[in-house]
């Protein structure tokens, strides 16, 4: 498991905009696609290959050696290997933002038992897809995947791994990948966002990015009451009473 240290020194203002963060550095470190959903952590799968694979796996030249297309000097020979239907080991990597970050970032101070509530929800959300990864009933599919390889750096182990990682990402990674998009629909708010933009306590100075609301307590009712703004919060919600944190909600313009 990797913790995410942060990279904007601690500006973030809420644990949505922190989460946008984490996800620009997982597309920046190619471990995620522009195109996927927001993310507070993620787990990512890689094909485990040991001796007992090498066993069931058979390699056997298809045709004589001939001068390899990138460089005529060098002979190369085509490489048929046989991969039989197997379930693959999966290492897992989790990645995740550390509590400390989550500590650094407006209005989280003093709000350890949450951050740690929401780091552990997190937590246990992708240790759910690690799960998947080592339990889900689904397998690789027999098949045999063409190798063209150097003949005087044909090492078989090699030829047979190179084959192997290529057929698990474009046959069994999808199958995992329905299996955790359908896990993710169904646990869309497993980790559930505890902190928000708007004031966090009444009277607490506002950060410079606040948010259109602050829900507080009210007295009278007994219930949540939305202000108009941050600073209406502070002003009439009594100092006795603390302003409790709900989902960022960003001003409209």
């Amino acid at each position: 498991m990797e913790e995410w240290q942060g990279d904007d020194g601690g500006m973030a203002s809420c644990i949505e905009t922190a989460n946008l963060a984490f996800t620009q550095w997982l597309v920046d470190s190619g471990m995620k696609r522009p195109d996927e959903k927001i993310a507070a952590g993620g787990t990512f799968p890689a094909c485990h290959y040991d001796a007992a694979l090498d066993t069931q796996i058979t390699l056997s030249p298809a045709g004589p050696a001939s001068p390899c297309t990138e460089d005529p000097s060098l002979l190369c020979r085509k490489w048929d290997v046989s991969i039989p239907q197997n379930r693959p080991i999966i290492d897992s990597y989790i990645v995740l933002p550390s509590k400390a970050y989550l500590r650094s970032l407006w209005n989280c101070a003093y709000e350890s038992a949450l951050v740690d509530r929401y780091y552990d929800d997190v937590l246990q959300h992708e240790m759910a897809h690690v799960d998947i990864n080592d339990n889900a009933g689904v397998v690789m599919d027999a098949t045999v995947v063409p190798n063209i390889i150097a003949s005087d750096n044909a090492d078989p182990t090699e030829i047979k791994m190179l084959a192997y990682e290529r057929w698990c990402e474009t046959n069994f990674y999808p199958k995992l990948k329905a299996l955790h998009d359908d896990f993710d629909e169904e646990h869309l708010y497993d980790p559930e966002v505890p902190l928000s933009d708007s004031c966090a306590r009444c009277g607490f100075p506002a950060p410079p990015l606040e948010a259109s609301y602050c829900t507080c307590v009210d007295p009278i009712h007994g219930k949540p009451r939305n202000y108009s703004s941050a600073v209406e919060c502070a002003v009439k919600c009594p100092d006795s009473v603390r302003c409790f944190s709900a989902r960022c909600r960003l001003p409209k313009y």
